[in-house]
């Protein structure tokens, strides 16, 4: 059974394989615990850290994974390693696993796009999500820039829609909702006008 608790619980796990003077090889190891017993999103941060403080690389952590079919939690590891990135908040965290369980197509984390990272990004739509927080995007010259780049990115055929942390958290269905016919639009186009 997956734990519900929050993603700072990986982190001194990972602290402490980090901090002990040995090979990479604990890394895997504590990969492998993890996957069978914590949420996808702390295994998606796990993966992230372990790969950050060089615990194991990129090319290890695959090789293993495709050597340990069958192992409890590999599945999931699968899944949390192909692009695990840290994300920056906790509303980006809740918008990233609403996008899976809502199985929506793949897309790419944190992608930078013209010099400029973009939270959530479907290349084949050219449509990128960014989630806004008042700390980070609530004064003057922020409001002023982020619009600037909307306005940079729609003339390059880039669509920019922004979902406040709040709106993620409590209207969670609208949300998904709109992302979800906003990529429908842009991969398949307008539905042809009916004639009355």
């Amino acid at each position: 059974m997956r734990s519900s608790s929050p993603s700072s619980t990986v982190a001194p796990e990972l602290h402490l394989k980090a901090s002990r003077s040995t090979d990479h090889v604990l890394g895997w190891d504590t990969l492998l615990e993890l996957a069978a017993s914590v949420a996808p999103e702390e295994l998606e941060v796990a993966c992230a850290m372990a790969l950050r403080k060089h615990l194991i690389s990129r090319t290890e952590l695959q090789h293993r994974i495709d050597g340990s079919i069958g192992r409890p939690g590999i599945a999931a590891l699968r899944v949390a390693a192909r692009a695990p990135q840290l994300t920056r908040s906790h509303y980006e965290r809740a918008l990233r696993r609403l996008v899976r369980l809502a199985e929506l197509p793949p897309y790419e984390p944190n992608a930078v796009i013209y010099g400029k990272e973009i939270d959530l990004y479907w290349p084949e739509a050219k449509l990128g999500i960014e989630v806004d927080a008042f700390s980070t995007h609530g004064d003057t010259a922020s409001f002023e820039d982020d619009r600037r780049l909307d306005a940079d990115f729609g003339a390059a055929g880039i669509e920019i829609r922004r979902f406040t942390g709040p709106r993620i958290e409590h209207h969670p269905h609208a949300v998904i909702a709109r992302i979800a016919a906003l990529l429908t639009l842009r991969l398949r186009g307008l539905p042809p006008p009916r004639r009355r």
